[in-house]
């Protein structure tokens, strides 16, 4: 509605305009504003007509995502523990089972979001489907403490190599910092003369070691609390998942060759995914797109219709020309914004989540729980999710 408010107020001045400064808009006025807009509807044809080889580009797109969905959907089928298990498996061996269906269903998303370039942690639902533990390890950090001598922040400001010195070292030498010499040094040597130890002396090549190796110093994690490519190390925890589950005894819960392979396959096939979803998506932004030939042509309409109504009609008018460009032909065009919730990208990984929670009751319940723990029992998000699960489990067949 911005939009339209600048737009009947742009009118309005040039009605103004026009008015105040006696502007005869019958000849010469009327021509050049018919000449601008015929060179905006022009230049809107001819971009549109360019945008014609895209829809190449967006088919295989769209056939990069379906095979993501299939692959996800196999590796929500393959068996997590054995049938044929006689022992029940120990409850971390079928916490590490829902933990893997979580970091399956999240890898979905966390390519939307890499592809998009859109910050993917902390927002759900990634932080309910990735293993509590892996997100802690995000959060930890190696830089100093804020009351240190050097700090490192988040900016990484300072130079990126500092000497140390070893202050062990530094008494075993027999030297301390806090000792001065009479003449005002800050160190004596070992035998209390007042003279420092230079290169050509004995004691030379051991102060020589009391300067450590230039080590690079430790830089926060905190500006980038996850890793640049999401989506690659989710494949590379999944494939730490499945080995552990192929290494365990069939009865505790592991997998049988078969399973390994099969899940190994899934991963595989995802990868490739990963490598195509990022070559098709690796197009450069286009410098004239719809959006800039909307406004360009909407720039231009109002000092055309000026000059055919008058008054309060011009305005009307343009502002409903402006709404069906902007809320029409811009939507249907046009993608919107990447951290918009109306992406199309968006709508499709939200979509193989909830896909994914109907098809696979163990990723349910493990969903449930991360939600109960972030946001209580009573919040909308977990009423939804039991709403869905009962739609799901209202009618089941039953033998006798």
């Amino acid at each position: 509605m911005a939009h339209l408010a600048v737009l009947a107020l742009y009118t309005q001045l040039l009605t103004y305009a026009i008015q105040f400064l006696h502007v005869d808009t019958s000849d010469t006025v009327h021509k050049w504003a018919s000449y601008s807009v015929a060179i905006a509807a022009i230049l809107f044809t001819v971009k549109l007509l360019d945008e014609r080889p895209s829809a190449t580009r967006r088919r295989k797109r769209a056939a990069v995502w379906a095979r993501v969905q299939a692959l996800v959907r196999d590796g929500l089928r393959i068996d997590t523990p054995s049938k044929t298990t006689t022992v029940p498996a120990p409850l971390p061996d079928a916490d590490r089972t829902e933990e893997l269906l979580g970091v399956l269903a999240s890898f979905p998303v966390a390519l939307q979001h890499h592809l998009l370039g859109t910050r993917a942690l902390p927002h759900p639902p990634l932080c309910d489907l990735l293993p509590a533990g892996y997100l802690t390890s995000l959060k930890r950090t190696e830089a100093r403490v804020r009351f240190a001598a050097v700090h490192a922040g988040p900016s990484g400001s300072g130079s990126p190599q500092k000497p140390t010195i070893d202050g062990a070292r530094l008494h075993a030498n027999g030297l301390s910092s806090s000792s001065s010499s009479p003449n005002g040094n800050g160190t004596s040597n070992g035998n209390g003369n007042g003279k420092a130890p230079n290169s050509d002396d004995e004691g030379g090549d051991d102060d020589k070691s009391l300067v450590a190796p230039l080590t690079p110093s430790k830089k926060s994690n905190l500006h980038t609390p996850h890793p640049s490519n999401m989506p690659l190390a989710l494949l590379r925890l999944l494939e730490a998942y499945i080995m552990g589950f192929v290494e365990l005894p069939t009865d505790r819960g592991g997998w049988t060759a078969l399973q390994g392979n099969r899940a190994l396959d899934v991963v595989k096939g995802l990868n490739a995914c990963l490598s195509e979803a990022e070559g098709v998506y690796a197009d450069p932004q286009p410098m004239i797109t719809v959006r800039l030939c909307l406004n360009v042509f909407l720039f231009v309409l109002p000092l055309w219709l000026v000059c055919l109504l008058r008054g309060w009609l011009a305005i009307f008018a343009t502002v409903i020309v402006g709404a069906l460009a902007k809320f029409v032909l811009e939507a249907v065009l046009s993608e919107p914004e990447a951290t918009s919730s109306n992406h199309p990208l968006h709508k499709a990984t939200v979509a193989m989540v909830h896909e994914s929670l109907d098809t696979c009751p163990a990723l349910a319940r493990y969903y449930r729980r991360r939600l109960i723990a972030r946001l209580g029992g009573d919040s909308h998000e977990v009423v939804e999710l039991d709403r869905r699960i009962r739609r799901r489990d209202e009618w089941l067949p039953t033998f006798t």
